[in-house]
């Protein structure tokens, strides 16, 4: 389910608000996302062992990076979908597009260059 919260975003000494739309992933949708990721990669190892003399080194990889990302997808609890708010210095409007979730955010800001800072407001 989509849930909107609203976002802090300091600059310097200045601050503003804006609104963040975010979801939290159920437990059955985090398996099955590190599953999906994992098996991708595992087929990417199947596949890399009629390579020559490469399947020593790619199977191996393969593997390795299917556990980790695998783990990596699954530990992800929820994501942003999108977000806006002005920037306290200049007043551009900035955009956060769809990634993880993990709080507090870096991005510089689109008019000024300057390094913003996202929180969710408690």
């Amino acid at each position: 389910m989509n849930e909107s919260s609203v976002m802090i975003c300091v600059c310097e000494d200045r601050s503003s608000e804006g609104q963040v739309i975010r979801r939290d992933f159920s437990g059955s949708e985090r398996i099955l996302r590190a599953l999906k990721v994992g098996g991708i990669l595992f087929g990417a190892a199947v596949l890399t062992v009629f390579v020559p003399v490469l399947h020593f080194v790619l199977v191996p990889l393969f593997l390795i990076l299917s556990l980790v990302f695998g783990i990596t997808t699954w530990l992800a609890k929820g994501e942003v979908i999108s977000g806006e708010v002005n920037c306290p210095s200049c007043g551009a409007k900035n955009v956060l597009r769809k990634a993880p979730e993990s709080w507090p955010k870096q991005e510089r800001c689109s008019g000024c260059s300057l390094l913003l800072q996202f929180d969710l407001k408690k």
